[in-house]
């Protein structure tokens, strides 16, 4: 309270000066937190940008370090190439420093590394990756806070198809 509102209080015959006004804000678990229960990303990553929320993320037990950051608030997404071409995935425009890795793989334990950054490669703290993507190949995105930190994330992604579409089973 201000002052005038304390002394307003006062004079009223209800001295409640040295009350305490205070906000609290609850973040909730971000729902992309586990590799189990990622963002499902379009197959033509229409849906840009993507905003996702690590303030309450965590690292699993056997978790790589995306981009060699040992990071510790993780959260996960996960595309589906529809055809051969080169993709794009960055943090630009997110309000903290981020790191990023790009693997293939259904389950911590067996991923393998396509594309990763810590820095953004420009040195503004953001993460940018590119690689010629297979047609059909299902890729897992990990985007952490460098050093462990938090906030929104901005996910902006580009898709240029250089070849026919992923083959489908009969």
């Amino acid at each position: 309270r201000t002052q005038m509102q304390n002394a307003a209080l006062r004079q009223a015959g209800n001295d409640q000066s040295l009350g305490f006004i205070y906000s609290l804000a609850v973040r909730e678990a971000s729902f992309n937190d586990s590799f189990s229960s990622p963002d499902m990303l379009d197959a033509q990553l229409s849906v840009t940008p993507r905003t996702w929320f690590n303030y309450r993320a965590t690292k699993q037990a056997s978790e790589p370090n995306h981009g060699g950051d040992s990071g510790g608030r993780s959260v996960w997404g996960t595309w589906a190439a529809p055809a051969a071409g080169n993709v794009t995935f960055d943090t630009y425009g997110s309000d903290f420093y981020t790191s990023m890795a790009v693997y293939t793989g259904s389950s911590l334990g067996s991923l393998t590394n396509v594309a990763s950054d810590t820095s953004g490669g420009k040195g503004n703290g953001l993460a940018s990756v590119t690689f010629n993507a297979v047609a059909g190949q299902t890729y897992r995105i990990a985007v952490d806070g460098l050093l462990g930190q938090y906030g929104k994330i901005i996910l902006n992604t580009l898709f240029v198809a250089t070849g026919g579409p992923a083959p489908t089973s009969v």
